[in-house]
C-alpha cells in the first residue's frame, strides 16, 4: 500500500503543470523613453568610486535629458536589446570639445540606476554598474512625484 501511494505521488508530480516561458515582448526604446519621461532627483552618486553630489534634478522629455542649466541638455538614444540596457547621450548644442556620454541603465519602478562614462566612442561605455570602473559616474535617481 505504501509503495502504491509513493508511486501515485511520483506520477502526479511527473504530470504537474510546467509554467510557460515568459512570452512578454521586450520593451522597445520608445517604450523605455516614455517610461523615463518625468522629473528625476539624484539620490546617490559615485565618481571613480568616491561620493559625489546628490540632489541634482534631471528632466527627461521627448528624448532629451535636461539638467536645468544652459547648454546642459542631452539627446538620448536607447538600446533595449542588450543587458544591461544602454543610453547614448549627446549634447543638444553641438560642441566639438564635449564628447558624448555612453551609459548603461536599469529602470525599476520609480528608481533609475545609471552608470556612464564620457568618451569619443562606444568603447568608453561601462560594462555594468560596478563603481570600481575607471572614470565612471554611477548614479541612482528617484522619480519626483508631483
Amino acid at each position: 500500500m505504501r509503495r502504491a501511494a509513493l508511486l501515485l505521488a511520483a506520477l502526479a508530480l511527473g504530470f504537474a503543470p510546467v509554467p510557460f516561458p515568459n512570452s512578454a515582448k521586450p520593451r522597445s526604446p520608445e517604450d523605455d523613453l516614455k517610461a523615463l519621461e518625468g522629473e528625476w532627483r539624484r539620490d546617490s552618486l559615485s565618481i571613480d568610486g568616491r561620493p559625489g553630489g546628490v540632489g541634482t534634478v534631471a528632466v527627461i522629455k521627448d528624448g532629451r535629458m535636461a539638467f536645468g542649466t544652459p547648454g546642459d541638455d542631452w539627446n538620448l538614444t536607447l538600446d533595449t536589446s542588450t543587458t544591461p540596457r544602454r543610453i547614448d547621450s549627446r549634447r543638444v548644442k553641438d560642441d566639438p570639445g564635449i564628447d558624448p556620454f555612453w551609459a548603461v541603465y536599469r529602470l525599476e519602478g520609480d528608481t533609475l540606476y545609471y552608470c556612464d562614462r564620457q568618451g569619443k566612442d562606444v568603447s568608453a561605455r561601462p560594462a555594468g554598474f560596478d563603481p570600481a570602473q575607471r572614470n565612471v559616474w554611477l548614479a541612482t535617481y528617484r522619480r519626483v512625484k508631483n
